[in-house]
């Protein structure tokens, strides 16, 4: 696992017994693992990222696979949060048991397998469960927008789509848990409410008032535009993108 050759091998098991050297990777021992034959300082170094890497896949793997998660997630999970500055992957563990939609910010994770662990193998996760229901209510945002294309929709909608991701055999979504999501999501500004009364998600809305406020820019400018194609080239260039 951490790339050595043979007969650096044996040196370690003549010279240590395993917990000391496992206490040396765990301690970040660099001056000691360069007193061993065929271990330098850089190689030191790489020997103490890979071993660390081992062990907060394993602290994953021990926690996450019973829930139903694979290697390729546990992959995905450990990459994200690494990224993210994440060194107690116990906590990670921990946070995920408690909340496994949070692991819908990473791409690659789908709401309905993600809903399937929640309910089947996470006891503290209900049908009726707050943040679950917020959960389906994105999702069907989401669902809305990359089906249809609507980044917008009105309330009776999406309580129709939203009923049916979140419907179970126990449980069918009312009105009253509706709302209380709804209001919960509008005051962590994670969906917005138009003035006519519709929704979206606050990452659709920042991405339109985007292009809204470029737009404007470019019709203020009085310097004349370039365009890269003519019309009927962007109607090709638009057609082919679509079908692929």
């Amino acid at each position: 696992m951490l790339g050595l050759k043979k007969a650096t091998i044996e040196s370690i098991i003549s010279k240590y017994k395993y917990e000391d050297f496992v206490e040396m990777l765990n301690e970040h021992f660099l001056e000691e693992l360069t007193l061993i034959k065929g271990i330098g300082r850089k190689t030191a170094l790489k020997i103490v990222e890979k071993y660390k890497t081992y062990r907060e896949m394993r602290i994953l793997s021990e926690n996450l696979s019973p829930l139903g998660f694979n290697i390729n997630d546990i992959n995905r999970i450990h990459q994200y949060f690494k990224e993210e500055g994440e060194e107690d992957f116990e906590n990670v563990s921990f946070k995920i048991t408690l909340n496994p939609y949070i692991l819908l910010k990473i791409p690659g994770f789908d709401f309905h397998r993600i809903d399937e662990i929640a309910l089947n193998n996470i006891g503290q996760i209900k049908s009726d469960t707050p943040v679950r229901i917020e959960e389906g209510i994105k999702h069907s945002l989401k669902e809305a927008a990359y089906s249809k294309g609507d980044t917008v929709v009105d309330y009776k909608t999406l309580f129709r789509i939203s009923s049916l991701n979140l419907e179970t055999s126990e449980y069918i979504l009312n009105r009253e848990d509706f709302e209380d999501a709804l209001l919960s999501l509008k005051k962590t500004n994670s969906v917005m409410e138009t003035e006519d009364g519709k929704f979206i998600l606050n990452e659709f809305m920042q991405e339109e008032l985007e292009i809204y406020n470029r737009v404007l820019e470019l019709l203020k400018s009085k310097q004349e535009i370039e365009f890269l194609m003519d019309g009927e080239e962007a109607e090709r260039a638009i057609s082919e993108f679509q079908n692929e």
